[in-house]
């Protein structure tokens, strides 16, 4: 029964770590829009870093997911630690959709820029809307940040809980929710990676000189597949939040 905590521990120490590498180079998925006015050769690692970090917090995401699945069965936590992992998922269900919103304007504004492929964005224009985009982009991440943290000083609490005699049999309702949990994490990962890949190819066509009508369907696509994975994060928020207010508390006998 240990194992839960042991899962639950180690996903939420990995999310915290890549959620920091993600609001430190994660805003890389719309700085590529920068390659419509100028050349970035910092680009291509910052995409690699968002790359491996959406995937280790995704994994991270999984086994948290899993882990308090498995421990909601089996203790009985006191308010704090309820309150703190239920905030958790609640902090990442707000990161989902402030990502989504963010990620929603820069391609409607970025459609706007690119209307008539055939005249060339203007350079300004392009670097207002990447400093409007890294701007929100950051804050979307951060807020997962500060939710990675919250779910770990929870979790690592269920270390000093007491297990309950049995574990009660999981319902039909929570393995479907906590299977919907994990692919949920795991497809946030997965688009946030090919995403960052669709980015990665508009800079090597930008570095060959590539029209900015061969451009643009590539980072298009980029912010289509960020936003499906800043929808499976909101989703993946939504079971952790849900897993969180299912577990029972310590009843406190009267003295």
């Amino acid at each position: 029964m240990i194992y839960s905590r042991m899962f639950a521990a180690l996903g939420a120490t990995l999310a915290v770590l890549f959620a920091l590498v993600l609001v430190l180079w994660g805003a890389a998925l719309v700085r590529a829009i920068s390659v419509l006015a100028a050349a970035m050769p910092e680009l291509a690692r910052e995409l690699n870093l968002t790359q491996l970090a959406a995937l280790g917090a995704a994994l991270g995401l999984c086994l948290t997911v899993y882990g308090l699945g498995e421990a909601q069965r089996r203790f009985h936590v006191d308010w704090l630690t309820k309150a703190g992992i239920s905030a958790g998922g609640l902090l990442v269900v707000v990161s989902g959709a402030l990502l989504f919103s963010g990620l929603r304007e820069v391609q409607s504004q970025l459609a706007g820029l690119t209307i008539d492929v055939a005249q060339a964005a203007q350079p300004e224009a392009v670097r207002r809307l990447v400093s409007v985009g890294v701007q929100r982009m950051t804050v979307g991440y951060f807020t997962l940040f500060s939710a990675a943290i919250l779910l770990a000083i929870g979790v690592w609490k269920l270390f000093w809980t007491y297990p309950q005699s049995e574990a009660n049999a999981r319902s039909t309702f929570w393995t479907s929710a906590l299977t919907l949990g994990i692919l949920s994490a795991l497809s946030f990962g997965l688009m946030f990676y090919w995403a960052a890949g669709n980015g990665y190819t508009a800079f090597h066509q930008a570095a060959t000189a590539a029209p900015q009508g061969d451009l643009v369907p590539h980072l298009n696509r980029l912010l289509t597949k960020s936003q499906a994975g800043a929808v499976c994060l909101f989703l993946s928020g939504l079971i952790l939040a849900i897993t969180g207010l299912g577990f029972r508390t310590v009843n406190i006998p009267d003295s």
